[in-house]
Order: C-alpha cells, then structure tokens, then sequence
C-alpha cells in the first residue's frame, strides 16, 4: 500500500504527521469535505500506526482553525497523538518584512502588489506570524492541548541516530619506496613542490605548510590529496583543460604545492 502518494509526501521514512495546510488531510479537509478527509486520514493511519501523529499549527488564519477542529475530533475518535509545531521562515516576528522583501526579489514582485492565489497577485504570506516561537509561545498558543507539545519530545525518542561508517574508502595508491605510507609521501612531495613554488621557504611558508598536513594526516586525507594531485597531473600531461582551482581545498597550501591549484 505505499503508493506514489508515499514517495511524494513521506519524507523521512519513520514518523508521519497530518502537517501544515498543503498536506493531503487538510487540504480534504477545506475542499472536499469531512468525510474524504476521514477516509485518507485511516488510509495514513492503518499504515503507519503508532507512530502517525496528528500536527497542529497556529499562525492565527480561519483555515488552519477549520483543519485544526476536524483533526482534534480525529485524534479524539482514533486515538491518535497530537503534536504542535509551528512553521517558521524567519527568527524574528520583527523579520517578517525583510522576508516579505526577499520573497518579492525571489518572485520578481512589488511589495506594491496585492497579496493573494489570484491571477496578478504577488505570492505572500498572510501575516506576521510565520517565525521561531519560543517553548512559552508555543505553550501559550497550545495552552489547551498541552500534551501537544509534550509528545514532540515522545517523536524525538523514536529517532535513531545514524551510524555513519568513518573509514574513508579510496582507490588504492601506491607509495613508492623508501616512503611507509601516505603520509610521509605526501608530506616529502608538499616541501619538494614548496622549494618549487616559493623558491624561498620561509618560516612563516613552512609553518602554514605543517599546519595543513598535520590537520590532513589527523583526518585521514593524505591519500585523497596524493589521487587528486596524480590526475590533475596526469591531465596536464595529456593536454586535459584544467582550472586554476579545484574543490572545497582551493586555498590550501599543500594543494599549491602538489599543484592541485594555481592559486
């Protein structure tokens, strides 16, 4: 029963919720009626189980009061779990202009234009009240829900952290002799290629030049500067157009010197 339905609106594969108005529940809700909306509500329901929750916002607008009243008589009749939440696009509620701004830049729009769906309408949003609440806002607008705000924490409890694998796999490198490792080969190539490219090592050259391969060797990269150096070079050698800079390292000091970058 996970259709396209799923794919589309299911974002992070273990708690759903009926959210903000443009979720499917709450636009039944407001076009069709309370019956369609009873009917996708079990739908979501009968799928995920103990952990659907019903999402209620408040941004002071008629129809998310509309929403909200049909949920609640949901989470009542199915014992569903209620959860507050709030859509925030900007920090400050005194942001709401400058946001407004923005969104009429993004939009190439006037502030001059009426607001609305309407065709000649600027998209806006309808008030001021689309910023980060803090916990005594949000248990003021929620004050008769108040388990609504509680049973966030229950959704935080479920979340399992990722176990992220921290080896770093590369292709393999070869390290010729007399060097052991990756390390101690790419630290001889950085000061053959510094005598190179500065003529003069100086201490302050020879400082930046240690700092770099001592952060580099201690995060595991000294074999991903050695493969990255060899096809920049190897490009070069074959006529292989190559930029002056590559990568997030473009600043780096021992990226210079083993002439990934130019710069």
């Amino acid at each position: 029963r996970i259709d396209k339905r799923l794919v589309e609106q299911y974002h992070e594969g273990l708690i759903a919720t009926t959210c903000c108005l443009g979720a499917r529940v709450p636009q039944l809700i407001l076009t069709q009626g309370e019956e369609a909306a009873e009917k996708e509500f079990k739908w979501w329901l009968d799928l995920f189980g103990e952990d659907y929750y019903i999402e209620l916002q408040r941004h002071n607008l008629p129809e998310q009061e509309k929403v909200n009243a049909v949920l609640m008589r949901f989470a009542k009749k199915y014992q569903v779990k209620m959860i507050a939440s709030n859509d925030s696009h900007y920090v400050q509620q005194s942001d709401s202009n400058a946001h407004d701004i923005l969104l009429c830049i993004n939009t190439g729009a006037k502030q001059s234009q009426t607001k609305g769906d309407e065709k000649g309408q600027r998209f806006a949003f309808p008030n001021d009240e689309f910023y980060f609440k803090s916990t005594q806002e949000m248990s003021t607008l929620f004050a008769d829900v108040p388990e609504a705000i509680d049973n966030t924490m229950e959704i935080v409890s479920k979340v399992t952290p990722p176990k992220l694998q921290r080896d770093i796999l590369l292709p393999h490198f070869p390290i010729p002799a007399p060097f052991s490792n990756a390390d101690e080969y790419l630290r001889h190539l950085t000061f053959e290629g510094a005598r190179k490219r500065y003529k003069i090592l100086t201490p302050e050259v020879e400082e930046r030049l240690n700092f770099e391969l001592e952060i580099i060797i201690k995060m595991g990269f000294s074999g991903y500067f050695l493969i990255v150096s060899d096809f920049i070079r190897k490009g070069k050698e074959i006529g292989v157009m190559i930029g002056p800079g590559r990568g997030s390292a473009a600043g780096s000091a021992v990226a210079y010197c083993i002439e990934i970058t130019n710069i």
